[in-house]
């Protein structure tokens, strides 16, 4: 950390200037979800979601003592290939082979210095390509 001295006023004042590493870029999909579907800071519920026609929902269960989500899917959008989960500078991506309707135990990357993940941004469901379900991604 490096300090830098202000003189206000004839008062003088020390403040510290945090000097941040710098970090990779994401991937664009970890920010955007294109060709997926995203859930803004997520929370126990139900959300509607739809893509390139298709609909369903996934309903989310957090448990935020271990800082990991549960979900399940129903309808047309229920077959999801990822789920990418942001937290912190990064995010976990979780691949089903095949696509799966629900999952258990997700969560951000690892918080190296609270020994912990990141708490959740948002979350994005990518289709799978099962060919019933998943909204026909390739």
């Amino acid at each position: 950390m490096r300090t830098r001295l202000l003189a206000l006023g004839g008062l003088a004042v020390v403040a510290a200037l945090a000097v941040a590493a710098p970090t990779a870029a994401a991937p664009k999909a970890t920010n955007t979800c294109v060709g997926g579907v995203k859930i803004e800071d997520p929370a126990d519920g139900t959300y509607v979601v739809s893509l390139d026609g298709y609909t369903g929902t996934i309903t989310l269960a957090v448990d935020e003592a271990s800082q990991t989500f549960d979900f399940t899917s129903v309808g047309e959008l229920s077959s999801w290939a990822s789920v990418v989960v942001k937290g912190g500078p990064g995010a976990a991506t979780f691949a089903f082979e095949p696509g799966v309707s629900s999952a258990a135990g997700l969560h951000a990357p690892d918080n190296a210095a609270s020994g912990s993940y990141y708490g959740l941004s948002h979350v994005c469901f990518f289709p799978g390509s099962d060919g019933e379900e998943g909204g026909g991604a390739e």
